[in-house]
């Protein structure tokens, strides 16, 4: 078989899949048999229980097989699901021992001596898994002690006893014990005392250590171990209730209420583990809730954190990001920060996009103990960062073009100061000059000359003087002077002036904004009077000018036909786009038949 590659070029695939395959049934295979085990216990259980009628109620039977069923479901679920932790093995075996404990009451030799010689030792491996959680191992010497003394407590108190019972000690028609070595009732009393006497404090030892590990636990931890803790003090507690009483040697019935109530502690203990898987699930599908959080609009960085602690569990998460300039990670502010990567009690989890470092999460430990939904926190952190990335990217582009426009628009402001400037004191100047020089001229020669002379040199000065109007015009269009030299206000006045319908201005702010804002309200107010002189000539019209302290707000309104639209005439698009230019917005209201109304909100800072 072949498989054409990314990169073009053709390989030859090897068939691993049927490799991959067999692995997996292989790794399938103990949780199989765990289960075809449970299955046969069950059924012997079942059908002793119906042949020699030993079953104390059919109640208490199905809460027993119940019990049986439940560890053994949540045994095969945790090692799945996490086959590297060792609690589902753990769970599995508990289970097995505490069905194989109740065959005690089938009618046959070998069914009747493996439920003696297990006895109660699921108690011992329900231990051994509550004290462990969720990796299987103890994180403590004192804790590694404890278990040692657990799981030694079987021998004394299960194993040895049932070398020396006799079947007829327990029950009348009980069948033969295949391992009995002597009748010695005394001697497996005498350990059944011992294995009693070490139980208590053991006991309690396992309540206090239970306890403690609750007490100093984060709320990471907290959040996981809540169900398994709870169930596993229920079970230490009932447990000490029925030890207690044996050191004084009041042996508990068997057929009383009690022993519905071990068994719904231990029933309890398989659901709290069974709850620990279930909240991930719950928690894996809270992330979805997350993505679509992070994915609504952009969030802060704060606020980032915030949704992604909550989703873990853990307040004391922190996030780190990458700049590939300074080759490390900074903090939230901007400040340089270093991984914890020693730090008892501290984990970090980096994220990478295409290969490369994005950020690092800071986390409880315990975390990594919840590595699904780990993961799936990471990925949504991963996705918001990675966009967050790209909008700041879009932001800072969008910024620059932004800056662009006002550049060129204010090089453009500059270049016609500077011709307004060259026209003024160059060929202004000269033909005003010439047009005094004429005057002098034409006076001089008044008399001397023929009539038709005089009336040439009398046209000519009238032309001349008109074209130094039309020049002063010219020069006031491309940047008026008054504009540069006296502020807004005055250029109003004189664009109001030179208008050939009735202006009011209103100037409602004092001192002088930036060059670049004064600049774009006088062709906005310039260019309104324009449209306005062209399409509604008899219009009155109203100009305001005033500032909310961070703004110069232009108005120009009249009470003309309306129909104005920023889509159509070259003049108002223009408009549009060097108020943009410098950060503001431009918006008209002109109804037909109501007049028009533009406003124009120029900011004071640069964009």
């Amino acid at each position: 078989m072949r498989a054409v590659c990314f990169d073009g070029t053709v390989k030859a695939m090897t068939r691993t899949v049927p490799f991959v395959n067999v692995r997996r049934a292989t790794a399938r295979l103990p949780r199989i048999g765990a289960v075809v085990a449970a299955v046969l216990l069950a059924a012997v259980v079942w059908v002793g229980a119906a042949e020699t009628g030993r079953a104390r109620s059919g109640l208490q039977l199905g809460l027993f097989l119940l019990v049986g069923a439940s560890l053994i479901a949540s045994g095969v679920i945790g090692w799945t699901r996490r086959p590297v932790s060792r609690i589902g093995p753990l769970l599995v075996a508990a289970g097995l021992l505490f069905l194989a404990s109740g065959i005690q009451v089938a009618p046959w030799p070998a069914a009747f001596t493996l439920g003696l010689v297990v006895g109660e030792s699921f108690l011992n491996v329900l231990a051994l898994a509550l004290l462990t959680f969720p990796s299987g191992h103890a994180g403590t010497r004192g804790e590694w002690m404890l278990l040692v003394v657990i799981v030694g407590l079987v021998l004394p108190g299960i194993v040895i006893p049932s070398l020396f019972t006799d079947p007829l000690d327990l029950c009348g028609d009980c069948p033969r014990n295949l391992v009995v070595v002597a009748d010695a009732p005394a001697v497996a009393d005498a350990f059944r005392l011992l294995a009693t006497v070490l139980a208590v404090p053991v006991s309690a030892a396992f309540v206090v250590v239970l306890t403690r590990r609750w007490r100093s636990a984060t709320p990471a931890a907290r959040r996981a171990l809540a169900p398994v803790i709870a169930a596993g003090l229920l079970l230490g507690i009932v447990t000490l209730g029925n030890e207690i009483p044996q050191l004084f040697g009041a042996l508990p019935d068997r057929s009383t209420v009690w022993t519905r109530v071990r068994l719904v502690a231990i029933l309890s203990t398989s659901l709290g583990f069974l709850w620990g898987l279930l909240r991930t699930r719950i928690a894996r599908a809270a992330v979805g809730d997350l993505v679509v959080e992070l994915g609504k609009a952009t969030i802060p960085e704060e606020e980032l954190q915030a949704a992604l602690a909550a989703r873990l569990g853990d307040p004391t998460l922190e996030i780190a990001y990458h700049v590939p300039e300074r080759s490390g990670y900074v903090d939230g502010a901007g400040r340089s920060t270093d991984l914890p990567v020693d730090r008892k009690g501290r984990a970090v989890t980096i994220l990478e996009a295409d290969g490369a470092p994005l950020a690092a999460l800071v986390h409880d430990e315990f975390l990594r103990h919840d590595p699904e939904i780990l993961e799936a926190v990471t990925a949504a952190a991963r996705l918001a960062i990675s966009n967050e990335r790209l909008r700041a990217d879009m932001q800072a582009q969008v910024e620059e073009v932004r800056a662009s426009r006002a550049r060129i628009v204010e090089a453009g402001d500059v270049e016609r100061r500077g011709v307004e400037r060259d026209l003024h004191d160059g060929a202004q100047q000269r033909l005003v000059t010439l047009s005094m020089k004429l005057g002098v001229l034409r006076e001089h020669a008044a008399g001397t000359v023929g009539r038709d002379v005089a009336v040439a040199l009398e046209r000519a000065s009238e032309h001349l003087r008109e074209a130094i109007n039309e020049l002063r015009e010219l020069a006031r269009g491309i940047y008026p002077a008054a504009l540069t030299d006296e502020g807004l206000p005055a250029a109003i006045r004189s664009l109001a002036d030179r208008a050939p319908m009735p202006v009011t201005v209103e100037s409602l702010f004092q001192g002088r904004p930036p060059p670049s804002v004064e600049a774009t309200a006088f062709f906005v107010i310039g260019e309104a009077l324009t449209n306005i002189a062209k399409h509604a000539p008899s219009a009155a019209v109203t100009i305001r000018v005033g500032e909310d302290g961070s703004a110069l707000l232009v108005e120009v309104r009249d009470d003309g036909g309306g129909g104005a639209d920023l889509e159509r005439g070259s003049g108002l698009r223009g408009l549009d786009d060097r108020v943009a230019a410098s950060g503001g917005t431009l918006t008209i209201v002109s109804p037909p038949g109501e007049g028009t109304a533009l406003h124009a909100v120029i900011p004071y800072d640069e964009p």
